[in-house]
């Protein structure tokens, strides 16, 4: 049973690179959803240790938000978990795999929010992708 489950991962895998190939795509190399924006564009000004889930927090002091946010204040708390996907964006836009422990204090980043962010005196959430920017 599993060796035919196997298979037929296999052969849809196979379908769908020989499908690209054939169409003359080539690999996607962004990252956040398609048609999104980052949620924020700013530097990293401070880094903490998490609790639990989170890694590290990270603080984001915005240069810019994406048109739908609308926030009172200038900065996000990030919280970065092992599930956060962490990259390197050159200037030629080509992405990097990092991990967390690659953050810094000083870094421009883009953030992508991970679902809510909560919206109050210190504005805070988990970050489903941080992108290092390279200028």
């Amino acid at each position: 049973m599993h060796t035919l489950l196997n298979f037929r991962k296999i052969i849809l895998l196979l379908f769908v690179i020989s499908a690209g190939w054939l169409t003359g795509c080539e690999p996607n190399n962004s990252v956040g959803p398609e048609d999104e924006p980052p949620f924020v564009i700013g530097e990293i000004t401070e880094i903490e240790e998490g609790e639990n889930n989170d890694r590290y927090w990270i603080k984001v002091v915005a240069e810019s938000w994406a048109d739908y946010i609308e926030f009172n204040a200038n900065f996000v708390w990030f919280g970065v978990t092992d599930n956060t996907g962490v990259f390197k964006q050159a200037e030629n836009r080509n992405l990097t795999k990092l991990t967390a422990d690659d953050l810094g204090v000083g870094q421009k980043v883009k953030g992508w929010s991970a679902g809510n962010v909560i919206r109050d005196l210190y504005p805070r959430g988990r970050a489903a992708y941080i992108v290092v920017v390279e200028e």
